[in-house]
């Protein structure tokens, strides 16, 4: 039991470090993609084809500002989550509701982004190699998050279950 225990409080550790890290690579490619990405449906030709050039300037900082925000917020939950799994798996910290709320939204954005690149590829859409390439990364985002959550429960079950067996002998031994 103790084996299992260490092994799953590894895996908390490398994967909270994998989602810090995919945070700051989804925080790096939103801002890029902002800036140099000219296609029809990037926000920046948006801009250039709507707004009057006097204002576009400033719709583009606007516009960078807050997709930037939206994803700076992403990266401070994954960071929060990466950071309680490392200490949950260091056994610094026992399992949270914040760590649980704060997962549990990275699964689902990163769901809603793995759905979303399927019906891409379905309708024909992922024909660019860095939206396909950007689906595979969003796909093992969404998978390590899925097996940090898993390894957390996994060690919070296999704490009580070494406590209890604890208890059970020092009890019996009396």
């Amino acid at each position: 039991m103790q084996t299992e225990l260490r092994k799953h409080q590894h895996t908390l550790i490398t994967y909270g470090t994998g989602t810090i890290l995919f945070g700051l690579w989804s925080l790096a490619k939103s801002v890029v993609y902002l800036v140099f990405d000219r296609s029809e449906e990037s926000l920046s030709y948006m801009i250039e084809q709507l707004a009057p050039s006097e204002e576009r300037g400033l719709m583009f900082v606007l516009a960078i500002s807050l997709v930037s925000s939206v994803f700076l917020v992403d990266m401070i939950f994954r960071w929060a989550a990466g950071r309680s799994a490392q200490k949950i798996g260091t056994g610094k910290k026992t399992i949270k509701l914040g760590f649980m709320i704060t997962s549990l939204y990275i699964a689902a954005v990163d769901g809603f982004e793995f759905v979303s690149g399927i019906q891409n590829i379905i309708a024909g859409e992922f024909m660019q190699l860095d939206k396909l390439l950007t689906l595979l990364v969003d796909i093992t985002s969404f998978i390590i998050v899925l097996q940090m959550i898993y390894a957390a429960f996994m060690v919070g079950k296999l704490s009580k279950a070494i406590e209890l067996e604890g208890a059970a002998a020092a009890g019996s031994g009396k």
